[in-house]
């Protein structure tokens, strides 16, 4: 056999083939180039001038046929060529030649209307994977309904080149069709006959990567500088020119961060291509987001909400601009990507027919006209009948001039064409809600069985994302006890294993906690007073991974004569002192937010000691909670945690690894929550692989000053470590727990402080945590009992003495008085 270098033919006969094709065929057939949505199968838009456009050599006439149409072009210097071909009735198929006999024939063009249909992943979300679709893909037999996806590729600059291929809709091609497009062309095909043609881009990002450079000319800098055109220069700029009928619009889900500017942007996007496109204020239809991801009725600043509101308001400012509302048509909770995509799509094409084709069709929302105050209620007034389905009439607040929303009562009056809102906390109501949250409970339609879409009548600054970029959990908590309607009697400082004190309201009260905006324990409070007959407040402050050195940071940043609780109860667990997860003191969340604009005073030693410390840090002698007070007070007078209900699944440790960019509703507990244990032994046996670091010691002299301070400001102190499974426990050594706790019981004694030591008391089992180190809602439950008990023996030791001998027979705590309970 010969030994013959085989890749070596391979070469020579792709090289003599390239060769061939560029010198030995006519030049017209090698040189004439156009974009890839000019291709066999295609639809041209029809009664409109038919714009061609590609590349050939400079002064080779090109010749141009479709039907009985010709036309002749030559291209300029740069090889551009472009042409417009008389308008032509519906009708085909066709063939289109370019460059004459020797040049590029399209077979099986057809005539017929265009559609373009943009957004993200909703509107890419195929026939395949929705409700109901397997007849309709084994119906599928329309050849004159064909689709173009434009395949995703973004860009820098403005491209000419893009990939796609046009296909009729068969059932082997459907079910990769996009299915909102699909059933929405559909139905208009069967019901005006002409021949259908989908041009589908879908790109995720947010709006502003489907804007023009000169669209975003002129608007705010920090807008410009987040929005590169990159979707806009792959995917649409090289099909500007190609004739449509229209557009429909299915996007939004990723624009929460701009929400404010969502209105003015979508108007600008949408004015700039119909410039470009030069075909007048071509008809662009609009879904407004449907009810997504998890249930919830109100949610005071619901950025879902906000885009449905702006995309409600460019239906009555942008000409020949049309909503279809969707607030009903997702079935599944807790889904981004709804799977009812039939029933949008029948509404797109039923407004189409009735605005775009002229068909005698009543496609109007309900939109309420306007508002008349009775007394203590708000009488909406709709332009026609209002029906309700299925029961009383839900997803109302209400509101006085405080703009504290409460959930609200609502009925239809006798003529049907107003709604009667009320609650008996609002005295003098002024703003009404309806609707107002991500998936909200609707059933209020008009007699056309079409949803009211959701909306306002108040005009309140909304407090969105962008409001709130870059935020912390240090400014969280900060707000929530600065702004407090009244001062915090007590505060619970310590990491993230606090959540679960916010998880038992949620269990015993069956609502969502929102561990950003709500920081209270509505359980804990109940159980003091039940002790104590006081009703004082608790403010939970549980900051992700914190070291003991943040709660002194927090301490003195929060805890000045006008702002000071009666008591502080200082949670502790190893990580807080030798975690190697946490950075070094000065590097930590809330040494960062609050150390500009805090006197440490003496404690800044401690600080200093820090290996990473750098001398360049200026701390300004001013009261840095008064300032946070003043700057909270003016942001977002509605802001209002407890009403916040914009809601994730909750998982401690991506809270705790996402703390510097939170805002409300990021993170939620519900009922449900942590019923699945995770086993997290392996990552606390990195996290505690140097239990007698120097870090130790400098947390435990953090924790010194921190007793010190507190005593200093005369604020009664309760220390108690965070309940830990057996096995977390058993991952230290027996002599560094009985350093541990040798240390901390001396330094509570000498500063007037009680120290529990929870482990010891032998009440939690496993079977209340939802991993090694977290509890899980009924171990929250627990603690809260645990907790009450031993913060009201602080205040009235006998209390505790009477429930001793009943209920705390094994407990153990050490305390600087002249008392033991050990």
């Amino acid at each position: 056999m010969l030994n013959f270098p085989w890749y070596k033919l391979w070469i020579f006969t792709i090289s003599s083939l390239v060769a061939f094709l560029l010198f030995e065929l006519p030049a017209g057939l090698a040189q004439v180039w156009l974009p890839s949505i000019f291709a066999d199968n295609m639809v041209l838009q029809r009664d409109k001038p038919i714009a061609i456009w590609g590349t050939a050599t400079p002064g080779l006439p090109v010749k141009i046929k479709l039907g009985c149409n010709q036309i002749v072009v030559t291209p300029d210097i740069n090889s551009n060529w472009s042409a417009k071909l008389p308008a032509m009735s519906a009708g085909g198929p066709y063939e289109l030649s370019i460059g004459g006999d020797s040049g590029i024939t399209f077979h099986n063009v057809a005539i017929g209307d265009v559609w373009l249909c943009a957004g993200q992943s909703n509107m890419k979300l195929c026939i395949g994977q929705v409700f109901h679709s397997k007849k309709d893909i084994e119906t599928a037999q329309y050849p004159m309904l064909r689709f173009f996806e434009v395949t995703p590729r973004p860009a820098i600059n403005p491209e000419k080149v893009i990939y796609g291929k046009w296909r009729p809709a068969c059932p082997l091609t459907v079910p990769r069709f996009s299915a909102v497009s699909y059933y929405f062309a559909r139905e208009i095909h069967l019901n005006t006959k002409v021949p259908i043609g989908i041009i589908v881009a879908n790109s995720g990002g947010s709006i502003g990567f489907w804007m023009s450079k000169d669209s975003i000319a002129g608007i705010r800098k920090d807008i410009k500088d987040n929005y590169p055109s990159i979707t806009f220069n792959g995917m649409i700029a090289p099909i500007i020119g190609y004739g449509i009928k229209g557009m429909i619009w299915y996007k939004g889900e990723t624009d929460i961060f701009d929400a404010h500017d969502f209105e003015g942007l979508i108007s600008r996007m949408i004015q700039d291509w119909r410039q470009k496109w030069n075909l007048g204020n071509f008809p662009c239809l609009c879904v407004q987001l449907p009810n997504y991801p998890n249930r919830c009725n109100f949610s005071i600043d619901s950025t879902v909400a906000q885009i449905r509101e702006a995309q409600l308001k460019c239906s009555k400012s942008i000409p020949n601009f049309h909503l279809i509302v969707t607030i009903d048509t997702a079935e599944e909770a807790g889904q981004l990507h709804p799977k009812n995509k039939l029933e949008i799509g029948h509404r797109l094409a039923q407004k189409c027919l009735a605005k775009i084709y002229g068909r005698n069709l009543n496609t109007d929302y309900l939109s309420y006209e306007s508002t008349q105050i009775l007394g203590n209620k708000i009488s909406i007034h709709f332009p026609n009948e209002v029906i309700v389905k299925g029961g009383e009439i839900n997803s109302f607040v209400v509101a006085s001039m405080d703009k504290v929303f409460y959930p609200a009562k609502a009925e239809l009056s006798k003529n049907k064409t107003d709604v009667i809102v009320w609650n008996n906390k609002v005295a003098h109501p002024t703003a009404v809600r309806y609707a107002w949250a991500d998936n909200p409970k609707c059933n209020l339609y008009g007699k056309n069985n079409l949803p009211v879409s959701p909306f306002r009548t108040d005009s309140w600054p909304s407090f969105g994302p962008r409001d709130l970029e870059g935020q912390t959990a240090s400014y969280w908590l900060s707000k929530a006890y600065l702004t407090a309607r009244r001062q915090p009697d007590i505060v619970i400082l310590g990491n993230d294993q606090l959540f679960a004190l916010q998880g038992a309201d949620a269990l015993v009260y069956h609502k969502l906690v929102d561990l950003t905006g709500d920081h209270r324990s509505c359980i804990l409070e109940s159980n003091l007073q039940a002790l104590l007959n006081k009703h004082w407040q608790v403010l939970v402050g549980a900051l992700p991974k914190a070291m003991v050195s943040d709660q002194l940071v927090v301490s003195h940043a929060l805890f000045s004569n006008q702002h000071k609780p009666k008591l502080v109860a200082i949670a502790l667990s190893p990580g807080n002192f030798i975690d190697t997860d946490c950075p070094s003191i000065i590097a930590s969340e809330p040494f960062t937010f609050f150390s500009k604009n805090t006197d440490f005073g003496s404690d800044l030693d401690l600080f200093s000691s820090d290996q990473k410390w750098h001398s360049g840090w200026r701390l300004c002698l001013i009261s840095f909670s008064n300032m946070l007070k003043q700057i909270f007070d003016l942001q977002s007078p509605n802001y209002n945690p407890s009403n916040h209900c914009d809601f994730k699944n909750f998982s401690p440790l991506a809270w705790g690894d996402s703390f510097q960019h939170v805002c409300p509703g990021s993170f939620v507990i519900n009922a449900k929550d942590g019923c699945v244990f995770n086993d997290n032994l392996q990552e606390y046996q990195r996290r505690y692989k140097h239990p007698f670091s120097p870090q130790l010691k400098l947390q435990l002299r953090c924790l010194n000053a921190l007793l010190s301070y507190l005593a200093q400001q005369q604020i009664k102190v309760v220390v108690f470590d965070l309940p830990l499974t057996t096995s977390n426990r058993k991952l230290l050594p027996d002599s560094f727990w009985q350093f541990y706790n040798q240390q901390i019981s001396q330094m509570c004694k000498e500063n007037d402080a009680d120290w529990i030591n929870i482990n010891d008391l032998q009440t939690f089992t496993d079977k209340d945590f939802m991993d090694s180190v977290h509890l899980n809602l009924p171990g929250g439950q627990r603690l809260t009992t645990t907790l009450a008990l031993y913060i009201a023996n602080k205040f009235n030791r006998k209390i505790f003495a009477e429930l001793q001998h009943n209920e705390s027979k094994t407990l153990k705590t050490h305390s600087s008085s002249k008392t033991n309970f050990g």
